[in-house]
């Protein structure tokens, strides 16, 4: 468009200056992923609202998981080209709850059988904390000591699946 009325009949010399509006300047609004992948990439025009794809899920990497918690900045109408990428809470995963693994390390053997011994005889070593009360009665002792070394040696012995809580 013309900053003035165009004339049509002309009388003198006129100048006009060519005014653009960015309504019709295309802008590109990309959403990705923490590792730069696109999970979306759109043009838009100056003003238009912005689709926002479905959240990203991350895979789990090692002994963490990821939560998808947003974009890394607020999404507004379209101004500019814009990059928003999605941010993840990073969290410890669990381990998984197996009846008498006190190391947990998988696997139920004497390494438990020594491991729970020697926390109930007060010494300061590492455990999984969840597996310590094998007969499930609420309580961490030398009974639990007791069915787990006849659970390891073969008796006929069930170890409780309820998850202690200190």
């Amino acid at each position: 468009s013309w900053d003035k009325p165009v004339q049509t009949t002309v009388t003198e010399n006129a100048e006009y200056i060519a005014v653009y509006t960015s309504a019709y300047i295309d802008y590109t609004v990309k959403f990705v992923d923490h590792d730069g992948t696109v999970i979306s990439e759109n043009t838009y025009h100056y003003g238009d609202k912005v689709v926002i794809p479905e959240d990203p899920e991350r895979e789990d990497e090692g002994e963490y998981t990821y939560t998808f918690n947003g974009w890394d900045k607020e999404i507004t109408a379209v101004t500019e080209s814009t990059v928003y990428t999605a941010v993840y809470v990073k969290e410890e995963k669990q381990p998984q709850f197996v009846p008498g693994d006190v190391t947990g390390d998988g696997e139920v053997d004497n390494k438990d059988v020594v491991t729970l011994f020697r926390y109930n005889s007060g010494a300061n070593i590492a455990v999984y904390e969840i597996a310590l009360d094998v007969d499930g009665d609420g309580e961490v002792s030398n009974k639990d000591v007791v069915i787990l070394f006849r659970f390891i040696s073969g008796a006929d012995v069930e170890l409780s699946g309820k998850p202690y809580t200190p």
